[in-house]
């Protein structure tokens, strides 16, 4: 975690012996399931800048909920592994009752999901992502992986099956996520968020704009003050998803540079290529 400077690491099948989590500094504050002899879900906090509060009656042997509070700012950090020997509608049950007291607004969410879907760039799919993706997609919340390869690897293969989760409030404040090549005492492997600069109108609004924030599956074409955004699939469903996630991930970056977005001029168009 120093190596990559993180302050919070959200774990999923860490490596473990007799209920406890070894390997870690004494400074580093561990959070899991103490009672529990299997511990799925566990999160480790270096900071000592940060005021933590688990949630105990959220907080079992494959998930851990804390309650983060720096400065004037408050969050959710949570932890889930998905039992892959389970069905995936008694975790989200689960899910959905911890959920109803939280600010789902803020809430940062990493989960081991034993399942595999293109919107967290799998290469392919199961028959467990669409009741994951459809639970995401109505709780408001927005899957922020990039296309950095696979999360797990072991001696029997490797998978992207690792995904995070942010709300709407905390999704304008991301910025980009990679994966670490460190070691993480698990067979995931770390991902981080790593901030961009930007930079400060006809010759100068190119540079102005020329650091405009790019993601996996949407391009972006300007000309002038006229702004395309173009995503491209064969299902309408994930295109309005990608969009959706792009204009809000990015609003910050429009507002903090003062570019308006005119609504009234903004709509959405699906081109089809009929065969």
């Amino acid at each position: 975690m120093e190596a990559d400077n993180i302050d919070c690491a959200l774990v999923q099948e860490p490596h473990s012996y007799r209920s406890s989590l070894p390997g870690y500094p004494s400074t580093y504050r561990l959070f899991y399931d103490p009672n529990s002899d299997i511990i799925k879900a566990a999160i480790i906090v270096r900071s000592r800048h940060l005021s933590i509060f688990i949630d105990y009656k959220n907080t079992d042997y494959n998930m851990v909920t804390l309650e983060v509070i720096t400065g004037s700012t408050s969050f959710t950090l949570f932890s889930y592994y998905f039992e892959p020997s389970k069905s995936i509608e008694s975790d989200l049950h689960k899910i959905s009752q911890v959920f109803s007291s939280k600010n789902l607004n803020r809430l940062v969410w990493s989960m081991d999901s034993n399942s595999k879907s293109e919107l967290w760039f799998s290469p392919y799919s199961d028959a467990r992502r669409d009741k994951l993706s459809d639970f995401i997609s109505a709780n408001n919340l927005f899957i922020i992986n990039e296309d950095c390869g696979p999360t797990f690897r072991a001696t029997q293969g490797t998978s992207h099956i690792d995904i995070t989760v942010v709300g709407s409030d905390l999704l304008e404040k991301h910025l980009s996520w990679c994966l670490s090549e460190n070691e993480s005492l698990s067979d995931h492997n770390i991902y981080a968020k790593i901030p961009r600069g930007c930079l400060l109108s006809p010759t100068l609004f190119n540079i102005y704009v020329y650091d405009i924030p790019i993601t996996n599956n949407t391009e972006i074409g300007m000309h002038a003050d006229d702004t395309a955004i173009l995503c491209e699939h064969n299902e309408p469903g994930f295109i309005s998803y990608m969009i959706t996630r792009y204009v809000i991930q990015h609003d910050h970056w429009f507002t903090k540079w003062k570019i308006p977005i005119n609504t009234s001029n903004t709509e959405a168009i699906f081109f089809v290529i009929n065969t």
